[in-house]
């Protein structure tokens, strides 16, 4: 089940609606504060970041801290574990795709060491993406792409897009 949160009763109705357009197959129901269903299982967490407050979101990520947790924002939180930060331009296909990446494959971090937002983003470079396609298929601005890749670069030993998408194969792909 996914679970969507919104400070705006009536984003949270659009959003649930045109999401489910896309993911005809799960199940995506609103997660009120006030309901019996805090604290039910979710697989997957995706909250609307524009006017939450950050103790709010703190308090619902605790009591969700084991569903991933995908954040619809262009602000900024510190200390918060999210597999995805979307940016709130981001197209509904696009939060769908991500959505299902999660939901279909179980993160390892243990053995590769890379969030959920590099896998992704090593797939499209492996593939021979550049940076402003992958920046427009992620929904991910131009400069977060290059962070995101230089991190890779790191983790993977690497000093350069050649040589990450050769080695690719043995870390994620």
């Amino acid at each position: 089940m996914i679970l969507f949160y919104s400070e705006q009763q009536i984003v949270a109705d659009i959003f649930i609606n045109n999401l489910s357009c896309f993911l005809d197959d799960q199940v995506i129901e609103p997660l009120s504060l006030q309901e019996d269903k805090q604290g039910v299982p979710a697989d997957l967490l995706v909250i609307d970041g524009r006017k939450i407050h950050p103790q709010r979101l703190n308090k619902i990520v605790r009591t969700y801290s084991n569903a991933p947790l995908i954040l619809i924002s262009n602000r900024k939180f510190k200390s918060l574990d999210a597999v995805a930060i979307v940016e709130e331009s981001t197209s509904m296909r696009s939060i769908a795709d991500i959505c299902r990446l999660i939901l279909k494959k179980p993160i390892e971090r243990q053995q590769t060491d890379f969030k959920l937002t590099e896998e992704v983003l090593l797939k499209k470079l492996a593939e021979g993406a550049s940076n402003k396609e992958i920046s427009r298929d992620s929904g991910l601005a131009d400069s977060t792409v290059k962070y995101h890749l230089r991190n890779i670069y790191s983790k993977m030993g690497v000093k350069n897009r050649t040589q990450a998408a050769i080695k690719a194969g043995k870390f994620i792909l």
